[in-house]
């Protein structure tokens, strides 16, 4: 009896298979070394598979293919990003200013360390505008991403008691362009351009935009 304890012991307990969530999520984190170190264009499913320590036909069953991979992984990062700005624009309690500082001052930061995000959401977008199935998806998220933004705009708005003459999601597809080219300028040319380029040009686009700090009447 005690032989066989023993040997019950000793026994492998059954490996459990990771959830489908679990393996989504194992397969986005793969994704976004690989699409870091090879750009979306050079990155291949197989190495996605292989970073993650699954098959390619993991990558298959639960995204459809790279584009879709890639989506998922579009989504996560603005979706971080966005919190982040909600959070930023949030906590200040002063005047557009100080909001736009603050924002801007992050944008600067998330610019600096995430380079290759940045270029590789670029690549990305050239080539989605040449593949009319990429860029209905493409498109989607991209309001998406306006309407949130949209949505921050008009809190900051609301709370500071001021009025715009341009709705807020137009507004917001202006400050992504602003934001979007300048951390490719600055890309391009580092040393050249201001670190904080990108919050004088906010200030501009918000006068340009009809943006006082007077109170609403």
């Amino acid at each position: 009896m005690a032989r066989d304890e023993s040997t019950a012991q000793r026994r492998p307990r059954p490996r459990v298979r990771p959830t489908r969530v679990q393996t989504k999520a194992t397969l986005i984190k793969a994704a976004r070394r690989v699409f870091a170190e090879r750009g979306y264009g050079h990155a291949t499913v197989d190495e996605i598979a292989e970073a993650a320590g699954l098959t390619k036909g993991a990558v298959y069953s639960n995204f459809g293919g790279k584009a879709e991979l890639f989506y998922a992984l579009m989504r996560e990062r603005v979706e971080e990003r966005l919190d982040l700005v909600a959070d930023a624009a949030g906590t200040i309690r002063g005047n557009l200013d100080q909001v736009t500082v603050a924002v801007g001052g992050l944008l600067k930061e998330l610019m600096m360390t995430q380079r290759e995000w940045q270029i590789m959401f670029v690549e990305f977008w050239a080539v989605a505008a040449h593949d009319h199935r990429l860029q209905e998806s493409f498109a989607i998220q991209r309001r998406d991403a306006r309407a949130r933004i949209g949505k921050i705009i008009q809190n900051v708005a609301d709370e500071l008691g001021i009025e715009t003459e341009v709705p807020s999601e137009e507004i917001a597809a202006i400050l992504l362009g602003l934001a979007n080219g300048v951390a490719m300028e600055q890309i391009a040319d580092p040393e050249q351009l201001d670190p904080d380029l990108l919050t004088k040009a906010m200030r501009m686009m918000f006068r340009g935009a009809g943006i006082s700090s007077s109170p609403k009447k």
